[in-house]
């Protein structure tokens, strides 16, 4: 897996509609109202852009879950885009300034961390040109998961054309939107940190789902999109609880999240470009800024500019948020590469697929080293953590001289970094029966700008924004334009219909790994052998072995508790108790509290939260709150409710199914004992009410 951080910018120059300069259109959102304007002569092409789908991230709000935005009073305009988020490497953002300096006064850039902004763009305004619901489409832009903008690739205009609602949107960056750190876990209700910018992204895709049939969009049909890192987020969002439901299609263009191992929040991995955990990574960059470790290291922290937070990662190897999610039991609860080879992702039809030459433009980024023989055997002995793998990968990608370690490089990650985990994500989807897309797109850059770089990361992009960089392409050319059509049609038929086919557009089959087939997009559109399958397989062994190593929660003996009339309590790997029970809701936790009881726990009280259960959508019946706490009162140490999406101070789930079905969870005894100071003889006593805290049962 790997992406780049290449920006890939097009010029844009939005059609002047001078006849409508007097007819702004309005439209009225939970948070207040709203004033667009035009991206083309039609009366119908309005956009929205720089709308604020949740309060700035900063001061005490920083690396917290992103928090509801606060209604305004009167008419906002909504003509100009939001501030970016702070990019890490100040030199990106010259670079971007530099390129985008020409393309006023819809395409602006400016960075703020006040960034949480995003942008809409339609033809279906209800009350002027109502053609029912449109199908949303979901941007999120790529870069590393440390740069990038919502307006980097302005497919806005151009998909919208084709009668779906674009949504683009920012999310936090770098160490802004991925820092992991003891005191964040602390603090957290879920004893969770580091994904601040995935939680960003599920925040867009709830304001979707209350706000895009003000729009003229169907909530109830949006299909999420990125390419690069923002493929790596969309398989994040496939895994993530807290994002199901939010999305109906997926497409993941040229990376995945699934083929690699990422960091762990308290367990040591040996992950992408790194190894420890990922609080040891926010303990690092705090000692980076000089900060003492102590009870106002966090409130320094958040003192200090994102200037200064920013600079110091990048002057840092050793803190790279490159990866991205951090496994923190919460919004990611397991390896992603897992999740997909058991079939557990979000049950959605997807596309997928990668380009031919996708190593040409990310070779710096990738290999960071001179390109000598000694350091590529250096990266791959790193990669892949043994001289025997090491060697076998060389043997299948060899270099005789430091003049072919270039090219051999570049042959290595265009299939360990970019056609091996889109083939590895097709493959496994279509094993657990949801129907997958494939694709390999081919067609080269035939600028000189881009000479010798072929089909490089992210030219599809290019296809399907409809706009050309001129000093770098020149003008688009007949074939240029007929494959635009052809992706933005395919892309725009897989958001209508759950599938790619449509009036005037070649074939797309299913992908089966039978015959392990792949559509070519190039000169040619024709069904093809996947490149260098033969291959994968001795990737995917390795990925196994590396998944292997990572150490997995302490395994025991089966530990039941008996309701008695039916049911029991049963720990699982995780040291989360189920219970299932022949009751009702109420009559269980009557049973619980008294087996409690007996163990010398008290119950502080039972709380009726089923209004919170229909607030967060949960398909299940009212909910009862138990709050547990010591025999002597205190500091409640357990509190259960409906769902862990609920941002309440939870240290345990109750909740019941429509099966009827009542799950309950609790914390670790680390947990117990290091931040609520719980005696050792409390937790036997849970242990003895038939909880397993911290231990896995079969």
């Amino acid at each position: 897996m790997r992406w780049s951080l290449v920006l890939l910018f097009c010029s844009i120059a939005f059609r002047p509609a001078h006849s409508q300069a007097d007819s702004h259109p309005v439209v009225t959102i939970d948070s207040g109202t709203l004033v667009g304007a035009h991206f083309g002569t039609a009366p119908s092409e309005v956009m929205f852009l720089g709308i604020p789908y949740a309060a700035p991230p900063v001061g005490e709000r920083r690396w917290k879950p992103p928090q509801p935005v606060e209604k305004w009073q009167g008419a906002r305009r909504a003509d100009s885009y939001g501030a970016a988020c702070p990019p890490a490497g100040p030199e990106t953002e010259a670079f971007i300034k530099e390129m985008v300096q020409t393309f006023e006064p819809y395409y602006s850039y400016r960075i703020d961390e006040d960034c949480l902004y995003l942008n809409v763009w339609t033809t279906n305004l209800p009350g002027e040109h109502v053609e029912g619901k449109l199908p949303v489409m979901f941007w999120i832009h790529g870069g590393g998961n440390v740069s990038g903008f919502a307006q980097e690739s302005p497919m806005g205009p151009e998909l919208a054309r084709k009668g779906v609602v674009v949504v683009s949107i920012n999310y936090r960056l770098g160490a802004l939107g991925f820092l992991a750190h003891p005191a964040l876990t602390a603090e957290s209700p879920h004893r969770a940190s580091g994904n601040y910018g995935i939680l960003d992204q599920i925040a867009a895709l709830e304001w979707v789902r209350r706000n895009s049939s003000k729009f003229g969009g169907d909530p109830e049909n949006v299909t999420i999109f990125g390419q690069s890192a923002g493929g790596v987020d969309v398989c994040y969002l496939m895994t993530s609880p807290l994002a199901r439901g939010l999305f109906q299609r997926a497409i993941l263009e040229s990376c995945t999240c699934s083929d690699y191992i990422s960091p762990e929040l308290k367990t040591s991995t040996h992950y992408f470009e790194g190894s420890g955990t990922s609080e040891e990574i926010g303990l690092r960059l705090m000692r980076d800024l000089n900060i003492p470790d102590g009870p106002e290291a966090l409130a320094k922290l958040r003192a200090k500019s994102p200037q200064e937070i920013l600079e110091a990662s990048d002057r840092d190897p050793v803190v790279n948020f490159m990866a991205g999610g951090t496994i923190d039991g919460w919004v990611l609860t397991q390896q992603p590469a897992t999740i997909l080879a058991q079939g557990r992702m979000a049950n959605v039809p997807v596309i997928v697929g990668s380009n031919a030459d996708e190593g040409t433009t990310t070779f710096e980024e990738d290999f960071r080293a001179k390109p000598t023989l000694p350091n590529y055997h250096a990266y791959l002995k790193n990669e892949f953590l043994n001289d025997a793998d090491a060697e076998e990968f060389f043997h299948l990608y060899p270099a005789a001289t430091d003049a072919e370690v270039r090219a051999a490089f570049m042959a290595f990650d265009a299939d360990y970094g970019y056609g091996f985990p889109v083939h590895r994500f097709a493959w496994n989807r279509t094993r657990a029966g949801q129907k997958t897309w494939f694709y390999y797109f081919t067609y080269p850059a035939h600028a000189k700008f881009y000479e010798g770089s072929g089909a490089f990361h992210g030219i599809e992009l290019k296809f399907l924004t409809g706009w050309f960089y001129p000093s770098h392409w020149g003008e688009p050319n007949a074939e240029d334009r007929k494959l635009v059509e052809l992706m933005t049609g395919y892309w725009t038929q897989f958001a209508k219909n759950g599938d790619p086919n449509g009036p005037g557009l070649p074939k797309w089959p299913v992908y089966d790994p039978k015959t392990d087939e792949v559509l070519e997009i190039g000169h040619e559109v024709r069904l093809r052998p996947t490149p260098h399958a033969d291959r994968f397989a001795v990737f995917e062994r390795s990925l196994k072995n590396r998944l292997a190593l990572i150490p997995q929660p302490e395994k025991g003996a089966s530990n039941k508790s008996e309701l008695e009339g039916g049911g029991a309590l049963m720990g699982n790997e995780r040291g989360l108790i189920q219970v299932t029970s022949h009751y009702s809701v109420d009559e269980t936790i009557k049973r619980l509290q008294s087996a409690f009881a007996e163990k010398g726990l008290q119950v502080f009280a039972l709380i009726d939260h089923s209004g919170e259960a229909a607030k967060v959508g949960l398909k299940m019946r009212p909910t009862k709150v138990l709050i547990f706490g010591s025999p002597k009162g205190g500091t409640p140490l357990m509190v259960a409710a409906p769902s862990l999406a609920i941002d309440l101070p939870l240290k345990a789930l109750v909740a019941e199914d429509a099966a009827g079905k009542v799950s309950v969870t609790y914390n670790d005894p680390q947990y117990l004992k290091e931040r609520h100071g719980v005696p050792e003889e409390l937790i036997k006593n849970l242990a003895g009410a038939g909880v397993v805290i911290g231990k896995a049962v079969e």
